[in-house]
């Protein structure tokens, strides 16, 4: 299954985006962007575009990830986070205000680069935001330090701020993110705490938060993500010792449980997970270590709880990684349609007697010949309730809510209308 990741690097003689085909573990290729002070990074299915905040410059640039064309710059005060909303329509980006006292987030068309809305936040300007979406998109949290130790949960279609989250003076909530819709972990990366908050009240869930070791640094970067699919937390820290060692944890925030694993080469900054969510990817600094050379990148299967070190090295030698975004390619996007061979079939075009493509889960896209005579000699009834499952399956992949729920709909009364016809009753094989 092919899928692409950008990581975006700092130092060096200029900040640069060096995009990789993680099927192959080779480089496609290394844009560089001199004068630009680069934060944070979005990226859409199949690298088509990528969405970096510059904050020097006062822009979110939108680039083709493919040939690193500038397409559109969108003028924002300071942006920092960002955030893509599950059908990529929406880009999320907090920024300052004219008066550089508080942070304001923006909801931005991806289609014309216009902003759709904004509102303010009680969470001050100048603070490293990081920003999380829930699982059905409905809702945005954000979080900051100062001026007060806050994480704000907006409603991501009104920008309407729900909960203003207050924490203890002496904490450090800076990495939100859901774990359910209504489930928010929040990692405190000073006192090294997982904090759980209860998202329809706005409060923390007693005797939920999770105690780690204190280690000896703050780490601003993207060094948090859940999987939803492993139902855990990822996180990049230190644990204090004779020298500093790094670490990923990784959290059960229901049993309350951790595994740790060491034996990085390097600092472990930026981390973020594949499109299924199985894979942790974590980008390691090496300027500093014993043998100096080029970032290169660890992964860690979290159901596995298998961790392979330095399985690719990075081109870009004296920089060190800020940023990292997986999305899936385009084919792997596709295959989601494949779920059984007759659906796929069906869907391909073969239904009319002319040969069509065939799209196999994880394999490039191969012809297939016509059916002949096999789809007219089934029964009428029998042609729609496959094809009624077929258009279900299909629909699937609608981005849209209102859309995909319509289709699904016709196509499964499409699909019960056939199998009453020929007999046959929901749940019959």
């Amino acid at each position: 299954m092919a899928e692409y990741l950008a990581a975006l690097m700092l130092g060096g003689t200029s900040p640069c985006i060096e995009t990789v085909d993680l099927g192959t573990l080779s480089t496609m290729n290394v844009f560089s962007f001199p004068n630009r002070y680069l934060v944070a990074m979005a990226a859409t299915t199949a690298l088509k575009r990528l969405f970096v905040t510059d904050g020097q410059n006062d822009v979110v640039l939108v680039l083709d990830g493919w040939s690193g064309t500038l397409i559109a710059t969108i003028p924002l005060l300071g942006p920092t986070g960002c955030l893509l909303s599950p059908d990529e329509k929406t880009l999320f980006v907090v920024s300052g205000t004219a008066g550089f006292s508080k942070a304001i987030v923006n909801a931005i068309d991806t289609s014309t680069y216009a902003i759709k809305s904004s509102a303010v936040l009680s969470l001050d300007e100048w603070a490293w935001h990081r920003v999380a979406l829930s699982p059905d998109g409905s809702r945005l949290a954000i979080a900051s330090p100062s001026p007060a130790p806050t994480v704000d949960v907006l409603d991501a279609a009104t920008l309407t701020v729900q909960h203003e989250i207050a924490f203890p003076a002496d904490t450090f909530p800076q990495h939100p993110m859901f774990a359910t819709n209504h489930r928010l972990l929040v990692w405190d990366t000073v006192q090294d705490r997982l904090y759980q908050v209860d998202v329809p009240s706005g409060s923390q869930l007693a005797g939920a938060t999770i105690q780690l070791t204190p280690d000896v640094s703050i780490h601003n970067g993207q060094c948090t993500a859940y999987s939803r699919l492993a139902a855990r937390a990822c996180v990049v820290k230190t644990f204090a010792g004779p020298a500093i060692n790094w670490a990923l944890a990784s959290i059960d925030p229901i049993a309350q449980t951790v595994d740790t694993y060491g034996g990085f080469t390097g600092e472990p900054i930026p981390l973020c997970l594949s499109p299924e969510e199985r894979t942790a990817l974590v980008a390691v600094d090496h300027r500093y270590s014993a043998v100096p050379g080029p970032p290169t990148l660890t992964v860690l299967d979290i159901p596995a709880k298998l961790i392979l070190h330095d399985v690719f090295t990075f081109a870009t030698p004296n920089v060190f990684p800020a940023w990292l975004a997986v999305v899936p390619g385009l084919w792997s996007w596709k295959s989601k349609v494949a779920t059984t061979a007759l659906i796929t079939e069906i869907i391909a075009g073969v239904i009319g007697d002319q040969g069509g493509v065939v799209i196999p889960p994880g394999r490039p896209p191969t012809p297939w010949p016509p059916w002949g005579g096999r789809w007219r000699e089934l029964a009428p009834g029998t042609r729609d309730v496959l094809l009624g499952l077929a258009l279900h399956e299909l629909a699937g992949l609608a981005t849209a809510s209102p859309e995909r729920s319509a289709i699904q709909s016709a196509a499964l009364a499409l699909a019960a209308d056939g199998l009453a016809r020929i007999g046959g009753t929901p749940g019959s094989t």
